[in-house]
């Protein structure tokens, strides 16, 4: 009964939060980036931003208080997230920033494969985008130039591979290097803005957004459907519960009742007894 009851507030808080995203929605396409702390979300949004100097989104290695951050940027609104799996209070803010999001930038730092959270994440992530979600979802391995480039095209390979086999799509994926487009940018190096593939991104990202009217809306009230039918069942399991203590409370009063019964017929007996008497 507690489970519910929890679930249930969960879902009112769920309700309230999906609402007040589609009663403020805007005609304007918002890129959320996500990803585990520091896999170099903020870095990647100020690249993104030409914050190339004075950065906008923070990108402090201790963890603050949990934030979400919005800029508009020529034609998209990027939204920074707090990191995954770090605390609950976080993956919360993280959850509902994405909630806002037609699409989403999913980073991931060159360490290997995908790991089993994020694999996690992007389960419901893709799970919410539907049928947009090949398109609308898309993988970035971050700080391409801490290793060699066979090592990362063998991790990107492999995150591939965990995104058909076990979530059953297969998105777009960058590598890319903010240190070597900051460097590039900053130093009017060409080859190291090309080499840090930011700017095919870019356009890559600028081509989903233009095409992305209604994702965001869609996938809300999607989500709503889901929660409505959720709280439905919810509610049959708690009449089902409610049915079976008053069936339980009416069995043990049985034994009770039939008591009272005979002492009826008892009382009945003697009275009629003294009568005679």
């Amino acid at each position: 009964m507690k489970q519910v009851k929890k679930r249930l507030n969960h879902i009112q808080q769920q309700y309230s939060e999906l609402h007040n995203i589609l009663r403020n929605q805007e005609n304007i396409p918002v890129v959320a980036v996500w990803g585990l702390m520091n896999a170099g979300k903020s870095y990647l949004l100020n690249m993104l931003t030409q914050h190339l100097g004075e950065e906008y989104f923070k990108t402090n290695d201790f963890r603050e208080t949990a934030e979400i951050k919005t800029l508009r940027f020529g034609q998209v609104i990027y939204l920074d997230t707090p990191g995954l799996d770090a605390n609950d209070a976080d993956d919360w803010e993280a959850m509902k920033g994405v909630a806002r999001a037609d699409v989403v930038l999913f980073v991931h730092q060159p360490q290997g494969e995908l790991e089993k959270i994020e694999l996690e994440f992007l389960r419901d992530l893709k799970n919410s985008f539907g049928d947009d979600a090949q398109q609308n979802i898309i993988l970035i391995i971050s700080k391409a130039d801490k290793e060699k480039p066979e090592k990362i095209l063998e991790i990107e390979n492999k995150i591939l591979m965990q995104c058909e086999n076990e979530l059953g799509f297969s998105p777009k994926c960058f590598q890319i290097s903010n240190t070597r487009f900051h460097k590039g940018m900053n130093e009017h190096k060409n080859a190291l803005t090309q080499a840090s593939h930011m700017n095919e991104l870019n356009a890559y990202i600028q081509q989903v957004a233009s095409e992305s009217s209604g994702v965001n809306k869609k996938r809300n009230l999607n989500k709503l459907a889901e929660l409505v039918e959720e709280t439905e069942q919810l509610l049959d399991t708690l009449e089902d519960k409610k049915q079976a203590m008053v069936q339980k409370l009416a069995d043990e009063f049985i034994p009770f009742n039939q008591l009272a019964d005979d002492l009826r017929v008892y009382i009945t007996d003697m009275r009629k007894q003294y009568q005679k008497i």
